[in-house]
């Protein structure tokens, strides 16, 4: 699967222009295996709403990294099946033809993928509408990705979480590899001049 050009990606920049906090995210982590699901659960976050590709999978696979197993395992057992899901600028959008892509990760993972129109870091409301019974403060975002995961999660007051060590760059976007790098040296920038997360109703500084 190809993904197309995000130009929603294009306007995510304009606005962390003019509010930089929107691409600080509020944990980071080398990858899941670092993220204390009970932790996060006994604090009052629901639902998990994880990016895929260099998140939970090499890119454009649909196997979960055999290192994650564990992590994955003790993720559903705290959240439950229904309380994941995966939203991803591949699978679940125009560019998966008749959901096919996501239907594969689905019976590998054992988990949702949004069927979403949006790529992130806009389309908030469909994942917020996905879990209408829920405030978006009790949905934590997980990705790979600053100006996409992250800056989609704080754009609709959620908690986040950056995964900075990624899985693999073999098979990824070009384009987005190059970004990626160009991220990590803005998240630095920002936090050497104290740049915090927006505010978030969980005060999880006890999570590194």
């Amino acid at each position: 699967m190809v993904q197309s050009f995000n130009l929603s990606g294009i306007f995510g920049v304009l606005k962390v222009l003019k509010n930089p906090q929107l691409i600080v995210p509020h944990m980071v982590v080398n990858d899941i295996r670092n993220i204390n699901f009970e932790i996060l659960k006994n604090k009052g976050i629901q639902v998990l709403a994880f990016d895929k590709d260099n998140t939970l999978a090499a890119p454009y696979s649909d196997k979960l990294h055999e290192d994650f197993e564990n992590a994955w395992k003790e993720c559903k057992r705290q959240f439950g099946n229904e309380n994941i899901i995966i939203i991803s600028n591949s699978i679940g959008t125009d560019d998966d033809p008749e959901y096919r892509g996501a239907q594969k990760v689905e019976n590998s993972l054992g988990v949702s993928v949004l069927r979403h129109k949006y790529k992130k870091p806009n389309g908030g409301t469909e994942l917020i509408s996905h879990f209408a019974s829920l405030p978006p403060a009790q949905i934590a975002v997980i990705g790979d990705r600053l100006l996409t995961d992250v800056l989609f999660g704080n754009m609709n007051g959620m908690f986040t979480i950056f995964i900075k060590q990624i899985i693999t760059e073999k098979g990824d976007n070009k384009v987005a590899a190059m970004i990626r790098r160009f991220e990590y040296r803005i998240l630095d920038y920002l936090k050497d001049r104290g740049v915090k997360p927006p505010p978030h109703p969980f005060t999880l500084n006890s999570i590194k």
